[in-house]
């Protein structure tokens, strides 16, 4: 069976409608609106804080740490360092941060006063020693058995407390405090142990290791 010719009108016109389907193609494609991003979730409305209550820890109940801690606290006073050096332990560790950087070939005091600064010429390291001397709380050290560090952590929920930068105070607006009327939680730490019923610093925690 034979096929009817098409006539050249008829191919130039069925051309021309195909491209023309082809060609509005594009238009109908660049006429769609380009798609939205989601909105973001709504920003919780702040509210009054909630009081965190915070457990301080007990006082050491021990007449030789008492005693010690007196006579560390005319030390500082007097910055005598050849009495101090009697109190320092020979195995004297230095953790600034992670690792102990202390120097086993020098003498514990000769550690001790380049982590508290005791060498400096404004006295700050004897001062640093001196409110160490008058604390009375102590924590032992997970680390190191037979290790107390002082001063003593307060026990409290660390996450309420960290939502307490996303409220306002009772009365509804935002507050704000002096940063020399607060405390820190936590910080550095002068450690102790007893040997032989004798006080010993043993180490310390915290300070710039390279000042």
């Amino acid at each position: 069976m034979r096929h009817p010719r098409l006539s050249s009108t008829h191919v130039v016109a069925a051309a021309l409608v195909i491209a023309g389907v082809f060609a509005t193609t594009p238009v109908f494609a660049q006429a769609q609106p380009p798609a939205q991003a989601p909105a973001p979730a709504p920003t919780p409305p702040l509210g009054p804080y909630k009081p965190v209550a915070i457990t301080l820890p007990p006082s050491v109940n021990d007449p030789s740490f008492e005693a010690f801690r007196k006579q560390l606290a005319e030390i500082a006073n007097s910055k005598d360092r050849a009495a101090l050096a009697r109190l320092v332990a020979a195995n004297f560790f230095w953790v600034p941060e992670e690792k102990d950087i202390a120097d086993k070939q020098k003498s514990g005091i000769d550690n001790l006063a380049k982590a508290l600064s005791l060498d400096g010429t404004d006295g700050f390291g004897w001062e640093a020693l001196a409110a160490y001397a008058a604390e009375t709380t102590v924590m032992a050290d997970p680390q190191r058995k037979g290790v107390f560090c002082a001063p003593a952590e307060p026990v409290f929920d660390e996450k309420a407390a960290d939502e307490l930068a996303n409220v306002l105070t009772a009365g509804g607006k935002v507050g704000y405090v002096p940063i020399d009327t607060i405390l820190p939680i936590g910080g550095e730490q002068l450690c102790y142990l007893k040997d032989a019923g004798t006080w010993k610093i043993a180490g310390f925690l915290g300070g710039e290791p390279n000042h």
